[in-house]
């Protein structure tokens, strides 16, 4: 499943970036989105393609259409990823009190952290639950628990995260 979830989410089965371009790479994973980069460049050359034909149909003008071209191929999908990680960001922000919640609870319970951490991933909805879900994975094929937790920082990037991955982490080697 871990590995599943890893090639949807556009890494390798080690967990790392598929594509040359960190930032890119980033975006992409931080934005949530379960394509492919392949399929991600395919969409984005069919939009650029519509777009700089109907601009020709508009205007009339190879230059117009070569810039519209250009426009639709680089920009226009960098900021389609930012607003979705925006988007995806704000949704974990908001789940992850509820995350906490659900940890500090299991914690008290007698419950070790990874025990916990998987009962949050099966508890919330995504993106939250399913970025638990991967950690819990993680940790039980193998990752300790701090790196899993860095992980699940550079997967999501919300701001929150790298205390809650330092508490974690002292929380670890005590």
């Amino acid at each position: 499943m871990l590995v599943q979830l890893r090639k949807e989410r556009g890494l390798t089965n080690a967990g790392d970036y598929r594509l040359p371009a960190e930032y890119i790479n980033r975006l992409i994973l931080q934005s949530g989105l379960s394509t492919g980069a392949i399929k991600l460049v395919i969409y984005m050359f069919v939009v650029a393609a519509l777009a700089a034909v109907l601009m020709y149909v508009i205007k009339g003008s190879l230059l117009y259409t070569a810039l519209i071209f250009a426009f639709f191929l680089t920009i226009v999908p960098l900021l389609w990823l930012k607003f979705l990680r925006s988007r995806r960001q704000k949704k974990f922000g908001a789940q992850f009190p509820d995350a906490l919640d659900i940890i500090v609870r299991s914690l008290r319970a007698g419950h070790p952290v990874p025990v916990a951490i998987t009962m949050v991933g099966r508890e919330l909805p995504d993106p939250c639950g399913t970025e638990f879900g991967i950690v819990a994975d993680e940790v039980t094929y193998g990752a300790d628990l701090e790196s899993a937790m860095r992980n699940l920082y550079f997967r999501v990037g919300q701001d929150d995260l790298p205390l809650f991955v330092t508490a974690v982490a002292i929380q670890g080697s005590t």
